[in-house]
């Protein structure tokens, strides 16, 4: 099948666009917010554990959802700074207070800034600043993504995690959006501030926006940019810039970073300063996040004696009845809670591993329901180790939130971006192979194409590189594989117990796709071994081999099946013609393959075809099962390294096969099993059709014919 060199990369686009549309519309449909609201007298914040007022009755009036307590403490602050011309004040009771008494001030100092300089309501002001936090994101990040997006397939492409995060980021609303636009914003940027090429000053630039960016979200909301921080230290140290440069710009990036969060604190000092004046005995309030408070409620998670559910009530109740005096939010407040979630956990480690496992595996598949199809396009084609290890440390800390509290998607929306860029990246890193390998395999045969999946990009990349590095040398083995090797060859190829016998099963897919189609006519099986494919072959045929490895074949029960038995390809004469010429689990061991490729399409017919099997070497699923099956077994057998018998008999790879018989053929057909990607396979099977006569007889009078074939 010939697959259209224009056609196939907009075929993979259309593929991955759906499949992210259709799950990231999934994960939004899971886009619920935790817990019921609280009913009755409520705790506050700042407060005695005993203290309890009744919750605010006005309604949430704006677009973009909001937590009512917040929204009305940003009516708060907003009137405080009205009436006293200082932030972040607000009258409770009668009595001037902090408003919010904790941390996460941003959003109630700018959004009341933003009103009072354009004289909006405050209704208006909350929408348009959050609505603005993911507009503007969005478009910072997707110019960062088009910078390097090729072309206009993949500048759609890049939409694709940009709008499904924006539209997550303001289905989550509240402060919450900050912890998705940040990752939107920055990530694509810092990518591109580390790419060769870049000149030193815009890294710097970068690196300086960027800590400013990453210290207005900090200030919004606690915790939001921590996941950006660790994805640009990790990207930066694993690079190769000098190490001076990396100090640099690591200084730099905290640099602006520390400006928001300086001026945050001057603001927080301008407003103690104005309480401590007018209000007796005041305290400064609560300026950090409740780690003990979450961590105890997040016991709650799974059904158990200890917490009922996630509700910030029951830990208020649970200090209440130690110490009514403790302060909601305090040092005792939350040693209290603290002992208690080191108590269970000391009594009850079980319960603390189910619990964290569960919140694990939830986190888990959200991120897989993100990533979809860019996990196997990360696999099938690795990004750089940098990029790939800054991804997953990133996404790893934005989950903290949701190992610590409750995997709700709103505490975790960092975590989902991440994974959202992660599936753009991978994705786009797959289709950029596409098109480098079809340009590639139009180059190199000639502007002939078949199918898509039949010559992976290898190194050396032109084709005269490859060829040049035949015949090759099989590494040596010690004298202690050497003395054992005819014994495990045989064992291997026998097939008849234990794990060999299994290799055996999985091995007769290729023998059952080679012989698909074949009814018979003259045939000749390159390696035939011990002659273990008669089996699948019809009656009516005229059977030649090549195998010079006597030991394999001399008791074979099939030895009478066979016409004749050569020992070099050589041997067969060139005026001989054969409807098929084949070879299952033998191409990777020959040494100089090209010369029996190009042999093998002199001696076949004009409707004649060469079929092949072999293993899919140097893919990621043929390794590990190699190593984690027989050699595991030779290891333990013989104390010996079964890796350099793998590299003493497997000379070639699958990508080196593949384009070779896309060079000296006109049509390649292939199959893999048990999925259709390289990596994701344990063999492979090529058909190939209409040799390339000029291209076989040139290469074939460039060798000798003697010692190609070896065992």
């Amino acid at each position: 099948m010939i697959v259209s060199i224009n056609r196939m990369p907009r075929l993979y686009l259309l593929i991955v666009l759906g499949i992210g549309l259709v799950s990231s519309c999934a994960a939004q449909s899971a886009t619920t917010k935790s817990g019921e609201p609280e009913t009755g007298q409520v705790p506050r914040l700042c407060m005695p554990v005993s203290h309890r007022e009744a919750p605010s009755a006005t309604p949430t009036n704006i677009r973009i959802p909001m937590l009512g307590d917040r929204y009305h403490e940003v009516n708060e602050a907003f009137q405080g700074w009205k009436e006293t011309g200082v932030p972040l004040v607000g009258r409770v009771d009668g009595r001037w207070e902090p408003v919010p008494c904790g941390d996460d001030t941003g959003l109630f100092y700018l959004v009341p800034l933003l009103a009072r300089m354009t004289g909006w309501s405050v209704n208006k002001s909350l929408d348009t600043f959050l609505f603005g936090v993911v507009v503007v994101s969005v478009m910072i990040g997707m110019t960062g993504l088009w910078l390097a997006a090729p072309g206009v397939e993949g500048r759609i492409l890049a939409a694709v995690p940009m709008l499904v995060g924006a539209c997550l980021s303001y289905k989550m609303g509240d402060v919450y959006v900050v912890q998705g636009s940040v990752v939107l914003m920055l990530v694509p940027w810092i990518v591109y501030c580390f790419k060769s090429g870049v000149s030193p000053w815009r890294r710097f630039v970068i690196a300086f926006l960027s800590g400013t960016v990453l210290g207005f979200a900090q200030w919004i909301r606690t915790q939001s940019g921590s996941s950006v921080v660790v994805f640009f230290s990790v990207l930066l140290f694993v690079g190769i810039l000098p190490r001076i440069k990396k100090l640099l710009l690591l200084l730099t990036l905290l640099a602006g970073m520390s400006l928001p969060l300086l001026y945050a604190g001057l603001i927080t000092h301008g407003r103690d300063k104005f309480l401590a004046a007018h209000q007796a005995g005041y305290q400064p309030s609560v300026n950090r996040h409740l780690i003990w408070h979450t961590a105890y409620l997040g016991l709650g998670y799974l059904t158990n004696p200890y917490i009922a559910e996630w509700r910030d009530s029951l830990a208020v109740k649970y200090v209440q009845a130690i110490d009514p005096s403790a302060i909601y939010g305090g040092n005792r407040y939350e040693a209290i809670l603290r002992s208690r979630v080191i108590e269970i956990a000391r009594q009850h480690p079980r319960f603390i591993v189910t619990t964290l496992a569960a919140k694990a595996g939830v986190l888990a598949f959200l991120l897989l329901l993100c990533i979809n199809v860019g996990l196997p396009a990360a696999i099938l084609n690795p990004k750089p180790v940098g990029l790939e290890v800054s991804f997953w440390l990133a996404m790893a800390v934005a989950a903290l939130p949701g190992i610590v509290a409750i995997p709700e998607p709103q505490y975790v929306l960092g975590m989902i971006t991440l994974g959202l860029l992660y599936w753009y990246y991978s994705v786009r890193g797959f289709l950029e192979m596409r098109l480098q390998l079809n340009a590639e395999t139009v180059a190199l045969t000639g502007g002939r194409q078949s199918d898509a999946r039949s010559a992976p990009p290898i190194d050396p990349m032109h084709l005269e590189g490859l060829l040049s590095t035949y015949p090759r040398s099989r590494p040596s083995l010690s004298s202690e594989q050497q003395a054992s090797y005819v014994e495990h060859y045989q064992l291997n190829r026998a097939g008849k117990r234990g794990l060999q016998k299994v290799v055996a099963m999985l091995e007769s897919w290729m023998h059952r796709r080679v012989s698909a189609q074949i009814s018979g006519g003259d045939l000749l099986e390159v390696g035939a071994g011990n002659f273990n494919h008669v089996s699948y072959l019809p009656t009516r045929c005229l059977y030649d081999v090549i195998e010079p490895f006597q030991e394999l074949w001399q008791n074979s029960p099939h030895r009478s099946r066979v016409n004749h038995i050569y020992y070099d390809i050589g041997e067969v004469a060139l005026t001989h013609r054969y409807d098929c010429v084949f070879s299952v689990a033998v191409l990777e061991h020959l040494v100089d393959l090209p010369f029996i490729l190009a042999s093998a399409g002199l001696l076949l017919r004009s409707e004649g075809t060469f079929r092949a099997g072999f293993p899919s070497e140097g893919g990621l699923l043929w390794g590990l099962a190699w190593r984690l099956t027989t050699g595991i077994q030779y290891r333990i057998k013989r104390g010996l390294d079964y890796g350099a018998i793998m590299r003493h008999e497997h000379v070639n790879t699958a990508k080196e096969i593949l384009l070779l018989l896309d060079y000296f053929y006109e049509h390649v057909e292939i199959t893999r099993f048990p999925l259709p990607f390289r990596h994701l396979s344990l063999y492979t099977t090529a058909i190939a059709r209409s040799p390339r006569l000029d291209r076989c007889q040139s290469f074939h009078a460039l060798r000798s014919v003697s010692g190609v074939l070896e065992p």
